[in-house]
C-alpha cells in the first residue's frame, strides 16, 4: 500500500487528532459507520480503544467491522494494562495491541506490524 493510499481511522487516541489522518473519531459507532460507507476506499488500518465512555467498546466495534469486512486490520489501543482483552486481542479480531501512552515510534512500529512497511511514515 503506497503512502498516499494509507487511510487510518483512530478512535479514542485523543492526541492523534493533531496528526494527518483521514478519520479521527471519539466514538466507535462513528468509525463503524464511516468504514461501512467507505467500501470503495477502504481503510488501511483502524485503531480502537478498549473503552470509550458512552459508546460501544472496542471488542464490539471490531466485531461489527469484521461483519462489514472480514479482512479489516484493527489495532487495539488501551490505557488499561490489566484488561484481559490485551492478552487475548487476537481472539477478538485485532491484529495488534498498543498501550497508552505511546510514542509516535511505538505507533509506527505497531502500524508496521499490521500493514507492513510500505513507504509511509508517522510524523
Amino acid at each position: 500500500m503506497s503512502a498516499s493510499l494509507l487511510r487510518v481511522a483512530f478512535v479514542g487516541a485523543g492526541q492523534m487528532a493533531r496528526h494527518h489522518l483521514n478519520v479521527v473519531a471519539r466514538q466507535h459507532a462513528v468509525v463503524v459507520g464511516v468504514y461501512d460507507r467507505a467500501a470503495d476506499r477502504p481503510f488501511g488500518v483502524v485503531t480502537l480503544d478498549v473503552i470509550v465512555p458512552g459508546d460501544i467498546g472496542g471488542k464490539e466495534a471490531v466485531s461489527q467491522l469484521t461483519d462489514i469486512d472480514p479482512a479489516v486490520k484493527a489495532i487495539l489501543v488501551s490505557g488499561y494494562a490489566q484488561d484481559s482483552v490485551l492478552a487475548e486481542f487476537r481472539d477478538y479480531g485485532f491484529q495488534a495491541v498498543t498501550t497508552k501512552p505511546f510514542t509516535l515510534q511505538e505507533l509506527s512500529t505497531t502500524l508496521d506490524s499490521v500493514i507492513g512497511s510500505s513507504g509511509w511514515r508517522v510524523h
